[in-house]
């Protein structure tokens, strides 16, 4: 909601929106959940407008399931 109020007050000084940044990497390195998150405070019309407004309509969009192995964070086990 507050950047959704950010953008609205600064859309009407420079004629789009532009009133949030977020300059960090870590959301796209924890989940494709938090990208999610972090599109909808910083996309959020454009997400309405392509019907993408939920989370499951939005990962089938952009998302595509792989299986694969995964070493334990010790490195010790799969």
């Amino acid at each position: 909601m507050k950047t959704r109020y950010m953008d609205e007050l600064t859309t009407e000084r420079f004629g789009r929106p532009c009133g949030t940044i977020f300059a960090t990497g870590t959301p796209l390195s924890n989940s494709i959940a938090e990208m999610y998150t972090i599109q909808r405070y910083l996309q959020y019309d454009l997400l309405m407008e392509k019907d993408l407004s939920h989370f499951d309509a939005w990962c089938s969009t952009f998302c595509e399931p792989q299986t694969s192995i995964e070493l334990s964070p010790e490195g010790l086990n799969y």
